[in-house]
């Protein structure tokens, strides 16, 4: 079924291959990018049984039944690392297919949050620069679907950089 030209299971405009894109299931995970003074980013390994178990990752998790993706960052985040996002702005969309697994990354700037980040799941955790969160360094590993994030992230604050 498609609504105004999108497909509710990916969210995008008809293309060439919608009949394809309407049988292809998504995972609708939503994720929160936490910056620091120094400009660095708050990221949390994952548990090494789950997909992409051992790499790090920006907190957050699947949007649940009869949520909406507003409710699930600020959930995810209260879940994960014990914060209450007070301001939240959608920063931008990913749609990433895995060999065995097809993401719909929703990805949201935590502008202004009440509490302390700190991992409530007992992984580890780190505020780490983007370089280095870039350099695909085995310490800081991120999923593929990371990266355009991170690339967003650079382009945004050299923009800033230039005015």
């Amino acid at each position: 079924m498609s609504i105004f030209g999108l497909t509710p299971t990916i969210g995008r405009e008809r293309g060439k291959n919608f009949e394809a894109d309407c049988m292809t299931i998504r995972l609708h995970v939503v994720v929160g990018i936490l910056r620091d003074n120094e400009g660095r980013i708050f990221i949390t390994l994952r548990d090494k049984s789950k997909h992409k178990g051992g790499l790090w990752e920006f907190p957050g998790g699947k949007v649940e039944e009869g949520e909406d993706s507003h409710e699930a960052i600020r959930r995810e985040l209260r879940e994960e690392i014990s914060i209450e996002a007070v301001e939240i702005q959608h920063y931008m969309d990913i749609f990433h297919d895995y060999e065995d697994l097809n993401v719909y990354l929703e990805v949201f700037s935590v502008t202004k949050y009440h509490g302390r980040a700190e991992a409530s799941e007992g992984q580890a955790q780190a505020w780490v620069s983007i370089d280095t969160a870039m350099r695909s360094d085995p310490e800081f590993r991120l999923p593929e679907a990371n990266y355009p994030i991170l690339q967003k992230l650079v382009t945004d604050a050299a923009h800033v950089d230039s005015d």
